[in-house]
């Protein structure tokens, strides 16, 4: 299992994922999650998956997201975590800021009133940020969200 690169969970009506249902597959590099029913992730859940680079997890019922359930994923490019039930004060400030390979970060369609600047890794890696997708979330647009400016793509919706 240590040689697997992807696997794909697409559509099975998970509910749960074991916190170390992953731990034994260290050569991951693509991880598909997504068209489930995961309504929750634990801290630590993603620890030893340092080389994965895609994270699919769109389109399932998380409500929030564990402080450290992403802090191995030091390689992710990545994330779709689009059309869950995500709100702003259910998700962690910086629960993205070990994965400085981020290119591709979608946050659509879920219940985000706000986007913290500190939800990717660090200041240097905004700028490696190719994609930052907010689409279909209420966003208040004021001056806390001046740092989206700087980034080179973003995808937003403001509603009012």
């Amino acid at each position: 299992m240590r040689d697997t690169q992807a696997i794909s969970l697409d559509g099975n009506q998970l509910a749960f994922v074991y916190t170390k249902a992953f731990h034994e597959v260290t050569g991951l590099l693509s991880l598909a999650l997504q068209n489930n029913n995961i309504s929750f992730l634990g801290s630590g859940i993603f620890s030893n998956l340092n080389r994965l680079t895609t994270l699919l997890l769109h389109d399932n019922q998380l409500p929030a997201i564990s402080p450290g359930a992403f802090d191995g994923l030091v390689s992710l490019a990545y994330i779709d975590l689009s059309k869950n039930q995500l709100k702003s004060e259910s998700v962690p400030r910086a629960f993205l800021r070990r994965a400085s390979k981020l290119r591709r970060v979608y946050l659509d369609d879920n219940q985000l009133e706000m986007i913290d600047s500190c939800i990717l890794a660090s200041p240097q890696s905004h700028s490696a940020t190719r994609v930052l997708s907010v689409l279909g979330n209420p966003i208040n647009c004021d001056c806390s969200m001046r740092w989206l400016l700087r980034l080179r793509c973003v995808r937003y919706c403001v509603s009012h």
